[in-house]
């Protein structure tokens, strides 16, 4: 288990009271001193619209207008979420392994203790994973939406490269050209796990794209549907200056494998 930096207990941090408690305690426990400079960071524990969506996902289904002790939208088994999470991916967007495993050092970072008590309840605990989520692909500068031509041909010129050098290292029966060409090879291979690969290429910025399918993938594993409703409110607080709208999630989430094949 990580070490409390001991300077943490001396930064306040103010968190409004609709922000999860699950979620309030892992940010003051693991992000006080990050809270206090980062813009997204806070955004997302503050701003007021992310008041709907805690209150979705906590949101207690109603039988003959009562409340119930269900979930709207109950967690499912955390301990297939990497599992799952890495078949969505796959089946929304083909997105390659390499990326899949981020969530799945995640969840290894969580399970030994930097985020969950392991006393919080599987609701509880999908909160914090599901903040988690966010904050990491906040971070995550490269990531991207790409289609599976463009893909294709940048894995290409970089074989293509790697190949014209294999064969001037081959005839000067130089190590270091040899070297170079099977650096081109590895950016060969790591080009398009660098992006979601997508059948056609979506309209709008690449980057929201992308975190727009990823969000609605994890919501998917983690509370059974991909909310387009949360994560358009999502993407609106981390993305200052655009509007998304569910239709707008929707239409970036949906398949566009299977809108292809209709005439």
């Amino acid at each position: 288990m990580r070490k409390r930096n001991r300077h943490a207990a001396e930064i306040r941090v103010q968190l409004p009271e609709w922000v999860p408690k699950s979620v309030a305690d892992y940010i003051r426990n693991n992000l006080s001193q990050e809270w206090q400079s980062d813009r997204l960071l806070r955004a997302l524990s503050i701003d007021n619209r992310m008041e709907r969506v805690w209150k979705e996902l906590v949101k207690r289904k109603r039988s003959n207008y009562q409340r119930t002790e269900s979930y709207l939208h109950p967690a499912t088994d955390p301990g297939t979420w990497d599992e799952q999470y890495a078949k969505a991916l796959h089946l929304q967007s083909g997105l390659p392994p390499e990326l899949a495993n981020s969530w799945v050092a995640l969840h290894a970072r969580l399970t030994v203790g930097l985020g969950p008590t392991g006393s919080e309840t599987t609701q509880e605990l999908a909160l914090i994973f599901f903040f988690c989520n966010l904050r990491d692909l906040c971070l995550r500068q490269d990531l991207r939406t790409t289609t599976k031509i463009n893909a294709k041909n940048a894995k290409n010129h970089y074989l293509a490269m790697a190949e014209r050098i294999r064969l001037d290292a081959k005839k000067h029966d130089s190590g270091r050209l040899l070297a170079a060409a099977i650096e081109y090879e590895f950016i060969a291979e790591r080009v398009a796990p660098t992006a979601l690969v997508v059948p056609r290429k979506r309209r709008g910025n690449e980057r929201q794209n992308a975190f727009v399918l990823m969000i609605a993938c994890a919501a998917k594993v983690m509370f059974g549907s991909q909310l387009y409703g949360v994560v358009a409110i999502i993407a609106s607080v981390v993305f200052e200056g655009e509007v998304w709208s569910p239709d707008r999630v929707r239409k970036i989430v949906s398949n566009p494998a299977n809108n292809s094949k209709k005439t």
